[in-house]
């Protein structure tokens, strides 16, 4: 009897891919660089990496320069670095913004911080009846709109400390004689000496017992600096917060009413016909009634604006966050914010075959003012975004996503210690659960569970392990290996990049021993866990070897986040002789499988129908 060794090679390699993500728009394309703008069909977005068909190379009307391109991921680049932008004609400052965009809308670029700019230097700025706390630029512009000379303190450091200083004294009716008439304004006692009139703290103008000209009347108003809609009189002064109810109530026109007495107290009163009492941080402010925008007050011309936000048919509060799902990522939640992570409200690990695929890119939502921001947390889900809830409000970050150590660790403590690293150790608790019923198949594999794929119930985790990991599994999985909980990208086109090196982790090796007598024929001594009696691989050894290089990262054969291929590459080959020689192969390319087929040929599957996802 004759018998030979030979080598089952399991290959894993870098998913190079012909996909790039930016914005919320989704594409595919064969070389990346960033562009300083996309075109206009795409959405004249700024400074996003995408294919160079993709960016516009026209002349900038605000430079008279042409839109930049380079060959570098944008956050390399210098005219796409960020700073502060200060726009000169509003006065105001924002940091975060970048140099292209700050200069396209007419603003100064620094790289420096707000805080070193002395033209960003924020002071208590006095409006009358109200304050706001912002560069003393904006504070004139405000003034001027207002009607009211400039007023701006730049020794106010908080805004707490700015609106508690406007007005001063309490306000009351300050009455005086002009010409033939008896009339009033709102003032405090120290801005009524001024005019030498008479003061009546507490009072407002149009309370009928000052026998003035100035009435009750129908008409609102908004005040800058603060959130409520207020009643005016005939002479134009403020009244009391609006009411519907007390239109005609004197005692209501007599005197003045604090917020916490009026309508709707506690409450947002957001699209409120009847009540003006609105709360910024319960998600509503002042703002003119815009027909098929915002509810029509019963009287005036203000009401209170709802700030909160709609998207997807789900209304999001004023202040509220949360992770949009861009394709080919994971819903990830942590409702005690401890690391305990739930993918989809179910499960303690992503889907490999739907989530964290190569070009996709976690986002983060913000709904602010009635206005929703898309954060795009990173490239190559280097962060990911977590969400969580505290008392039916949601907030989400991009978190770091932690992967680099998790090839190193040798036990299952060290993989899932979520203060240091984000990692899944297989075969995890939800696979044990499920290894009843599954035979053991030799000394080199445990049982292993990959969710629901059909007919086939069981896998197998190999023993092989991950650099320094351990190497030796015992019965039901009481060791195992170490991957990334999020698998990551890999910036390719950067050239710089370790993907190749890491996706080498998962190349493993099976060797086995095959007979040839004259009394039995051919058969297979020894390696039955990769190689069937008949010389052929295992279905299932190339699927479990397949799951562990998915979890690895951007590796293996896998479709992208918008349903393309990768290469197709050989996953599996025999090599023979002391592995000169190759002989049976397996290929791939993430939507087909080719395997071997009768006279040299090669046979199509799909890939869902082998790898039974």
């Amino acid at each position: 009897m004759k018998k030979r060794v030979l080598t089952l090679i399991f290959l894993a390699s870098l998913l190079v891919l012909t996909t790039i993500i930016f914005s919320t728009s989704y594409v595919s394309a064969e070389n990346n660089v960033c562009c300083e703008k996309l075109t206009a069909d795409l959405g004249g977005a700024w400074c996003q990496n995408a294919p160079i068909a993709s960016c516009d190379t026209g002349i900038n009307s605000k430079t008279g320069q042409k839109y930049n391109t380079a060959p570098t991921s944008c956050e390399s680049t210098q005219f796409c670095s960020t700073g502060t932008c200060f726009d000169s004609q509003e006065g105001i400052c924002e940091e975060g913004v970048a140099q292209n965009v700050c200069n396209s809308g007419g603003g100064v670029w620094s790289e420096k911080s707000a805080s070193e700019l002395p033209q960003c230097g924020l002071g208590c700025c006095l409006l009358g009846e109200g304050a706001s706390f912002v560069t003393q630029s904006r504070c004139k512009q405000l003034s001027s709109l207002y009607g009211v000379e400039t007023n701006f303190n730049s020794g106010v450091s908080s805004e707490v400390q700015c609106i508690a200083s406007a007005g001063g004294d309490e306000k009351g009716a300050c009455v005086y004689e002009t010409g033939s008439e008896r009339t009033c304004k709102l003032l405090t006692k120290t801005g009524c000496n001024g005019i030498t009139g008479e003061f009546f703290e507490g009072i407002l103008c149009s309370d009928e017992n000052l026998g003035t000209n100035c009435g009750p009347s129908e008409k609102t108003t908004m005040v800058e600096g603060q959130s409520e809609v207020y009643f005016v009189d005939t002479c134009a002064n403020l009244a009391n917060i609006y009411d519907s109810s007390k239109i005609k109530d004197k005692d209501y026109w007599s005197r003045i009413i604090p917020k916490e007495e009026s309508c709707g107290y506690g409450s947002s009163n957001a699209d409120s016909p009847i009540c003006g009492n609105c709360d910024y941080y319960r998600g509503s402010t002042a703002s003119a009634y815009k027909r098929g925008e915002t509810a029509k007050p019963q009287y005036g011309d203000f009401i209170c604006k709802d700030l909160g936000c709609t998207s997807n048919g789900v209304k999001y509060e004023h202040g509220e966050s949360w992770c949009g799902l861009a394709p080919g990522t994971a819903n990830i939640t942590d409702q005690n914010n401890s690391g305990s992570y739930l993918f989809g409200g179910k499960t303690a690990s992503p889907d490999l075959a739907k989530t964290n695929l190569p070009g996709s890119t976690y986002t983060r939502l913000s709904c602010y003012n009635n206005e929703i921001t898309t954060e795009n947390c990173y490239d190559a889900r280097q962060k990911v975004c977590v969400q969580s809830e505290i008392n039916g409000f949601k907030n989400a970050a991009c978190k770091l996503n932690t992967w680099q150590s998790c090839y190193d660790q040798k036990d299952e403590t060290s993989c899932l210690d979520r203060e240091q690293r984000d990692c899944k150790w297989s075969p995890s608790e939800e696979d044990k659960k499920k290894f009843t019923g599954c035979d053991k198949l030799g000394s080199s594999v445990v049982r292993g569970i990959l969710g629901n794929i059909g007919a086939i119930s069981c896998l197998f985790y190999y023993n092989e392990p991950f650099g320094n990991q351990m190497s030796a599994f015992k019965t039901h999985g009481d060791t195992g290996y170490c991957t990334p909980l999020n698998q990551p990208g890999f910036d390719f086109w950067t050239g710089d990049n370790n993907g190749e090196g890491i996706c080498s982790l998962g190349t493993v090796s099976c060797q086995y021993r095959t007979t040839k007598s004259v009394a039995t024929g051919s058969g297979v001594d020894d390696g039955a866990e990769c190689i069937n009696s008949d010389n052929s691989v295992k279905p299932e050894w190339i699927q479990a070897m397949n799951y562990r290089c998915m979890q690895i990262g951007d590796c293996g054969p896998k479709l992208n986040y918008i349903g393309q291929p990768g290469e197709m590459k050989t996953i599996v080959e025999k090599k023979f002789g002391g592995e000169q020689a190759v002989g049976y192969f397996v290929r791939s390319d993430g939507k087909e499988v080719k395997v071997p087929g009768p006279g040299g040929t090669e046979k199509t599957l799909k890939f869902k129908d082998f790898f039974k996802f």
